[in-house]
């Protein structure tokens, strides 16, 4: 019964760490179900198959520990993600490319430093202070322009 309630501090912890990092916390939860009865029953029977006695089930106990180290250290490891589009840095819903803010502007050439007043070509995606953005269009895709018109 006692293991049952670890499971459930582990399964809130490692739910609360994945959502920290942007995460689902779904699938995290489940592999550490998965590692806390797969080593929990096969430890804990091999452990009472070498010592005889019910005290060999306390290798089971040793097995969660272990499906507990493995699940925290898994969610430790991943990368933080950023919830929506505007803290990972695009400038709007469908928009392409990474983050805007520390790319070089494609105008002008310098850092962007805050993502207000930034926005993205809509012919190649390239981050671009507002005021640059004309510049931009002008000097890099003038051959295109001319093709389409």
């Amino acid at each position: 019964m006692c293991e049952l309630i670890g499971l459930g501090l582990l399964l809130r912890h490692v739910g609360a760490l994945a959502e920290h990092k942007g995460h689902n916390a779904g699938p995290h939860k489940m592999l550490a179900v998965l590692l806390w009865f797969g080593l929990e029953i096969p430890i804990g029977l091999a452990g009472l198959l070498a010592t005889g006695r019910v005290a060999g089930f306390a290798f089971g106990l040793i097995g969660c520990c272990i499906a507990a180290a493995i699940s925290i250290g898994h969610v430790a490891a991943l990368p933080f993600q950023p919830r929506n589009e505007q803290e990972e840095g695009r400038s709007g819903p469908g928009s392409v490319g990474g983050q805007i803010v520390g790319s070089p502007c494609g105008g002008c050439g310098e850092r962007i430093a805050i993502i207000r007043g930034t926005d993205r070509c809509p012919e190649c995606s390239a981050p671009c202070h507002g005021d640059c953005l004309k510049t931009h269009r002008r000097t890099s895709h003038a051959v295109t322009a001319h093709y389409r018109a």
